[in-house]
């Protein structure tokens, strides 16, 4: 089983791919002025005033500043580390101003292909 954000989902659970464009975000890792990484993370909650996004927490780890990048052409917005668990490599982060479809989980078994 893999648990994220407090929900266990099988092993075997897929993605809907029509959500994939939108829902997974760039991510910048700064400490200081300095760009320590990037990254990925996926939207898991958002309208126009809230997004929620989860990452890795060992990417964020040692930030300063992080921003998502907003795809589309929407810019940076900053976001805020709400909850990290190192253990299993689980971060939470808020992004104010984030208006994209969460990404969505298939309750099928993936195909091959």
């Amino acid at each position: 089983m893999c648990c994220v954000a407090l929900i266990c989902l099988p092993a075997w659970a897929a993605v809907v791919e029509s959500t994939l464009t939108n829902s997974i975000v760039p991510l910048r890792i700064f400490n200081g002025s300095n760009l320590l990484r990037e990254g990925s993370g996926f939207v898991v909650q958002a309208d126009r005033f809230n997004g929620y996004v989860v990452t890795n927490a060992e990417l964020i780890a040692d930030a300063d500043s992080l921003s998502v990048t907003v795809p589309g052409g929407g810019g940076q917005l900053t976001a805020q580390v709400l909850r990290t668990d190192l253990s299993s490599d689980y971060a939470l982060l808020k992004v104010n101003g984030l208006n994209l479809p969460a990404l969505q989980f298939s309750r099928n078994e993936p195909t091959s292909g």
